[in-house]
């Protein structure tokens, strides 16, 4: 009797629960508007004083943006960018051997993306190697920056390649190692220095011609490692290591991100403090919003701010 009274009551509990979680269905709760006001001390400062944002209302969240460059409203859905420079740079060592000559540096924009010796021969290449010093010993030598703008070519991609030459080792004298680190190209722009590729994100292709050894020459995530054959000897070899199509047109940064302030866990905040680094005018941007699972509403707050040096 007892096994029966328990069950009866547990049956009625799990009723009565689930004609709760039923009517609160049917209550659905409207998102309202956040009652949100912001309030500067002063909209002139100069670098480095520091700026308060008094807020009034409760809205479940609130996010900055200062105006600042990758921090602007403006372009809160997404940034392109236009790189006004392209700088290349990187640096080499070398060792062993007595071989001159055998380690180059070229650029071209007419290369069609075909990674074959056919495809490379078809190309127009600048060679660049003289213009920066490179290494004689084990020491790291920095070739660059080098400014490429001059020669980017509108609506084309740019090619970087590292070409190395072993003619015979008999007639020539032995093979160097040369090795190839820290590759970068930086495009100058509005927002400042853009990094455009490095030694993993240039992609590069490693292109082998005659009979090259296996293992003989490689591009890491680190590293781009060049030498000649040690068994057969006799034979010249070509080896390049070319970068993947690198875009120099507009650069997709993404959309600007703003500062959180207050989340929906945090207590109500009731002011915000800021100080700029660089003079300039900026748009402030407060972006307050309220949300559940039935939608969100937001109010955006914008004040101009002006910043002496």
């Amino acid at each position: 009797m007892i096994y029966l009274t328990n069950t009866m009551m547990k049956l009625k509990y799990y009723t009565l629960l689930l004609c709760a979680l039923s009517l609160g269905a049917c209550n659905k709760v409207e998102v309202v508007q956040p009652n949100f006001t912001v309030v500067a001390d002063k909209t002139t400062a100069k670098v480095g004083e520091e700026i308060t944002f008094n807020f009034s209302g409760d809205p479940d969240q609130i996010s900055f943006y200062s105006g600042e460059a990758l921090k602007d409203y403006a372009f809160k859905d997404g940034r392109l960018l236009v790189a006004e420079g392209l700088q290349l740079s990187f640096t080499t060592t070398v060792q062993y051997g007595t071989q001159s000559n055998q380690f180059s540096v070229l650029f071209s924009t007419d290369f069609n993306g075909d990674y074959s010796m056919d495809g490379i021969r078809k190309a127009t290449w600048t060679n660049m190697t003289a213009d920066y010093n490179l290494a004689t010993t084990t020491t790291q030598v920095t070739w660059g920056p080098k400014e490429l703008k001059s020669m980017i070519v509108n609506g084309k991609p740019v090619y970087i390649a590292f070409r190395y030459l072993t003619p015979s080792q008999v007639i020539n004298g032995t093979h160097r190692t040369w090795s190839v680190r820290l590759f970068s190209l930086k495009g100058s722009s509005a927002v400042g220095v853009l990094n455009v590729a490095d030694q993993v994100s240039a992609g590069f292709t490693m292109i082998h011609d005659g009979p090259q050894e296996p293992g003989r020459a490689s591009s890491t995530a680190t590293t781009i490692t060049l030498r000649g054959n040690i068994v057969d000897t006799q034979s010249p070899t070509e080896d390049w290591a070319i970068t993947k199509p690198i875009d120099v047109g507009e650069v997709d940064l993404g959309p600007d991100k703003p500062q959180p302030i207050k989340g929906f866990v945090d207590t109500r905040s009731s002011e915000f403090k800021y100080t700029y680094t660089k003079a300039g005018d900026y748009k402030v941007v407060f972006v307050a919003s309220n949300a559940n699972i039935y939608g969100s509403q937001q109010v955006v707050k914008e004040l101009n701010v002006t910043i002496t040096p």
